[in-house]
């Protein structure tokens, strides 16, 4: 009540009028018809105030005042919108965006000699947001394939949940908030990177997608430009050998991936009218043939990564394990290509890229010259400490001697003379 009283004064409008407002009383006036109270003080008489509507108003009904007060309340209410966090995530596809923001963060920690906690917060945000502003440009431009699509017409746009325009604003915001970042909280040359990354996608990538099926080269390179990023996060020079290896492992792991979604989904990337390679091939065989060289590339990355000095000897035998399990379910799907085989195939290269990302940063041999990393130090000084001879029921082992042959771990001042 109180609430729509306010209303009318602030808004100045006036009552419908009904009937003619009974006269001015020291008495609010009783009965089923009242008028608007807490108007207007019309003096009775002397040193008296009583309330009473002014001459002019006119006299409504309850009913129809309640009604009027909801209307307006209604209409001037603002209404606090649930964010649709499920919608968000579609529009900016955030498990994709997770990946990409995953495969930057190596070449920071094997890189930066000390973990800086803003650094690596503002890489992390920065990476996610331009990484999902170029999915929004994405799902743009392939608004009305995406609507063809059975695996992609649930989409936000394609829905009509959000308007193009909206998402054009979205986009916007991410890519020039996420830069800005970048630029600020890490340094410009990894918003640079950041801003090639989403020129080639955006730009030259998704509109390929229709035009020829080497449309996954590109791509492949667009994708591989995050690992780029951490690198140069850490203030390390593309110029370098050092950011190379990792970025070839990612480029290579990007044909087998997508290769086997294109072939799983190729009944709907032909209804939306892509083109890629694998959508010719009804039984899978040639699809098989056509990942088998890539897939020996992978088999191949863990002695290039040895032999240019990346990585330690270690890297050959952990890598062995991922890899070989990769290589078994390619194996199944080309021994018979089904949907299930090639499922398995594609969620094998979904682990095996943790798992060579994890090694490569634990083997990383750092370049002569360089400052090896503050957490690599310590990680390896607590094992050294934990493997101690002595902790082992040994008392009678060398001083200073470790488990694995390591000396000099005493300091000088327990080091016997």
């Amino acid at each position: 009540f109180f609430v729509g009283t306010l209303i009318q004064l602030a808004t100045g409008a006036a009552l419908s009028p009904r009937r003619r407002a009974p006269r001015p009383s020291p008495f609010w006036p009783a009965g089923p018809e009242l008028t608007h109270p807490m108007l207007r003080r019309v003096p009775v008489r002397r040193g008296c105030l009583a309330l009473a509507p002014p001459m002019q108003a006119k006299a409504v009904p309850l009913a129809r005042l309640g009604e009027r007060i909801d209307g307006a309340i209604d209409e001037l209410k603002v209404t606090r919108r649930r964010v649709d966090w499920k919608g968000l995530m579609m529009l900016t596809k955030g498990k994709l965006t997770a990946w990409v923001v995953i495969s930057a963060m190596p070449g920071y920690l094997i890189t930066a000699p000390m973990i800086e906690p803003l650094t690596f917060s503002a890489l992390a945000v920065g990476t996610f947001m331009t990484s999902g502003g170029s999915q929004v440009i994405n799902q743009i431009i392939e608004k009305e394939r995406d609507a063809k699509m059975n695996r992609t017409r649930g989409r936000p746009l394609p829905m009509g949940h959000i308007s193009e325009g909206d998402a054009k604003m979205l986009a916007g915001g991410l890519t020039t908030v996420g830069m800005g970042v970048l630029a600020a909280g890490v340094n410009p040359m990894t918003a640079a990177v950041a801003g090639s990354t989403i020129a080639l996608y955006a730009g030259v990538y998704t509109p390929m997608k229709v035009l020829t099926p080497y449309n996954t080269h590109v791509g492949a390179v667009a994708g591989s430009l995050p690992v780029l990023m951490g690198f140069t996060a850490a203030g390390c020079c593309l110029g370098s050998l050092q950011p190379w290896p990792l970025f070839v492992m990612q480029t290579l792991w990007q044909f087998p991936h997508f290769y086997a979604l294109a072939w799983i989904h190729r009944e709907d990337y032909i209804r939306g009218g892509f083109a890629m390679f694998p959508l010719a091939d009804a039984q899978g065989y040639d699809t098989a043939k056509l990942i088998a060289p890539w897939m020996a590339g992978i088999a191949a990355f863990p002695f290039l990564a040895v032999g240019c000095g990346a990585t330690s000897y270690g890297f050959l035998a952990t890598a062995a394990l991922p890899t070989g399990f990769w290589m078994y379910t390619f194996a199944q799907f080309a021994a018979n290509p089904s949907r299930r085989t090639a499922r398995r195939f594609y969620l094998g290269s979904v682990s095996y890229l943790i798992a060579a990302l994890a090694l490569y940063v634990c083997h990383h041999q750092t370049p002569p010259g360089a400052e090896e990393p503050h957490w690599r130090r310590e990680t390896r000084d607590l094992c050294a400490k934990l493997l101690y001879h002595t902790s082992f029921g040994y008392p009678d082992s060398p001083p200073g001697e470790v488990a694995g042959g390591c000396h000099g771990l005493q300091s000088e001042e327990t080091a016997p003379e």
